[in-house]
């Protein structure tokens, strides 16, 4: 990739003794490095280059990027505007403005999106021919940082309309990475937030081919395509996928000294284990860079605390569990650290809305619930989103179902809409093969679904299994309702789902059932190699993973993935659980003090 599109802009507007304008290496190191290396070399150039020379606004523009970028959004903001003032060109102002929205939202949580390009006008100029190639990859390169700012700011329709017309700008085939790759983030997060899974996946894995072959170029780490790559993995129940990519991002992001990108890489991994159900590991990655004091307020000297803008993620991640926990009181304590701030839909504001309806849940205040979900139906779709979060939505789908046989037109309408372009992936297809079959009563279909879901969203599937127990119980089928019911018991009993448990109980009652005596939790410890038999062991006896691999000589990345699979034959979800499974069945490799 050529360096920064930018410092061609200034190449093609001087002329004459280079010695006179000793800040153009500057700028062309700078533009080839990254934060924070880059935000001292954009400082060197400003001290170089003239108050008055036409390029300055653009050089204050860099600085403000590169300053976000680690974290410094006073900085940020203070440059995006002195260049804002100080010059007229479309590409500066597209790219101060980007800056300013992403600094605000860091900051202060706020939602206002930049101000929209006038595209129809900057293509019709650049079709005509009355732009250079350098304007034309400038303008391209500031209008990508707009487009992933918009989708950012949860303006979903406005984000992909302005990554097209980079698209437009460049060519479908150009080889300005450093527009094209943002640009294909943006599309493919639109297409996520759309529901489109597979359309997101394609786009997700043209733009990380196209990393991949720009492997010297500075600029992909900052834009974290690792993370957008992840969150696609998630969504579509990928789950090791989806660990394997944002560890890669992760390394990345700490090579190049970049906190913010680790803060978006965070919340997503707390994420993928929220959906997966590995709820321990999902308050883990919170906790681990959410550090307070003893007096409860954010310890600003750790260099784990998380942008402001992502934090509403970890914290809404601990809402979450908690309040499956039936610990609502937690839940509100994690909320509460919130105070005022305003949250834009993508940017946390809708998970949060998402705990609070789990709380609501929790206390038994079911209909609060419902119009807490449906809130958030209303706020994705106003942003140009038709699913927003998969979890949310099936939500607010088994919510609507669990008030009888009255609320299936209102399933169907939901899902109809939702189910319109959701693509081809396997679980994402049995997620909404199984919301048709729960409004139209398909019992088979209700738990074929929950089967095909068992291993990648383990919360759905038993929520499957409980909507079957209805549809049965409908039918007249008691034998079977029962039958299912224990099924979704037993799921919710794996993932600690102790609110989820509780409503299934109350669900029965409601029907006049009742789940037998609790059968015993099946075993799948005698399916464990003899490597993973080892690393139980370790695990049980409460070593780390880290300790683990130093025992048993592998990478830890290895024993991170091999112990989900001893979770998965295990029928657990945690350590904790594994090791309270072991000591309730006692083989003789627990019993043994040798490794």
């Amino acid at each position: 990739m050529a360096v920064e599109q930018g410092t061609s802009r200034i190449e093609a507007r001087t002329s004459g003794d280079r010695g006179d304008e000793p800040w153009l290496p500057v700028v062309r190191a700078a533009a080839g490095s990254l934060a924070p290396d880059a935000a001292e070399l954009w400082e060197k150039a400003l001290e170089l280059i003239p108050t008055d020379h036409p390029d300055r606004p653009m050089v204050h523009a860099h600085r403000a990027r590169t300053a976000w970028a680690c974290g410094d959004n006073h900085t940020a903001l203070a440059h995006a505007q002195q260049a804002l003032a100080t010059t007229d060109r479309p590409d500066v102002i597209t790219r101060a403005r980007a800056t300013i929205a992403l600094a605000t939202m860091s900051e202060k949580g706020a939602h206002e999106p930049p101000k929209p390009a006038d595209l129809d006008a900057l293509l019709a100029q650049h079709t005509s021919g009355d732009t250079t190639q350098a304007e034309d990859s400038a303008l391209a390169v500031a209008l990508a940082d707009q487009a992933i700012t918009e989708i950012l700011g949860g303006h979903t329709r406005q984000g992909t309309r302005t990554a097209a017309a980079v698209l437009r700008l460049v060519g479908p085939d150009g080889d300005n990475s450093r527009a094209t790759i943002p640009a294909r983030m943006a599309l493919s997060l639109g297409a996520l937030y759309d529901g489109r899974i597979a359309d997101a996946r394609s786009i997700a894995d043209r733009f990380m081919a196209q990393v991949s072959e720009d492997s010297g170029s500075t600029w992909n780490v900052a834009y974290a395509p690792w993370a957008v790559d992840g969150l696609v993995w998630a969504a579509a129940g990928e789950h090791r996928r989806a660990l394997t990519t944002i560890t890669t991002g992760r390394e990345r992001a700490r090579d190049a000294k970049l906190p913010v990108v680790e803060s978006i890489l965070d919340p997503i991994e707390a994420l993928d284990h929220l959906t997966a159900g590995r709820w321990n590991d999902a308050e883990r990655i919170a906790d681990r860079y959410l550090p307070r004091d003893d007096d409860g307020v954010d310890d600003q000297d750790s260099d784990t605390v998380a942008s402001r803008m992502y934090a509403p993620w970890l914290l809404a991640v601990k809402a979450l569990v908690a309040a499956r926990r039936d610990d609502p009181a937690s839940a509100r304590a994690a909320l509460d650290t919130l105070g005022d701030q305003h949250l834009t839909v993508h940017g946390g504001g809708h998970l949060l809305s998402w705990a609070q309806a789990t709380i609501a849940r929790a206390e038994g205040r079911h209909d609060d619930a419902r119009l807490i979900m449906r809130s958030i139906d209303a706020q994705v779709t106003e942003s140009g989103s038709q699913v927003g979060w998969m979890p949310i939505a099936l939500d607010l789908i088994h919510q609507e179902f669990e008030v009888g046989a009255t609320a299936r037109a209102r399933c169907r309408a939901l899902i109809s809409r939702l189910a319109a372009g959701h693509g081809a992936d396997d679980t994402v297809s049995a997620i909404w093969h199984g919301a048709h079959c729960f409004a139209s009563g398909d019992l088979g279909g209700l738990t074929d679904a929950a089967a095909t879901l068992a291993g990648s969203f383990p919360l759905e599937s038993a929520r499957f299994y409980a909507g079957a127990m209805i549809v049965a119980h409908w039918y007249g089928r008691t034998a079977s309702a029962v039958q299912l019911a224990e099924r979704a018991n037993l799921g919710f009993a794996q993932l600690g789902a102790t609110v989820e448990q509780r409503r299934l109980n109350e669900l029965l009652a409601e029907r006049d059932l009742e789940l037998p005596r609790q059968a015993q939790v099946p075993i799948g410890l005698e399916g464990l190699t003899e490597e993973e038999t080892r690393i139980a062991a370790l695990i049980c006896r409460g070593h780390s993973n880290a300790e683990v691999a130093a025992a048993v000589g592998i990478a830890l990345p290895k024993v991170e993935a091999m112990l989900l699979d001893i979770y998965t034959k295990a029928g657990v979800n945690d350590r904790l659980r594994l090791a309270a499974l072991v000591a309730a069945h006692a083989p003789p490799w627990a019993r043994s003090r040798d490794t």
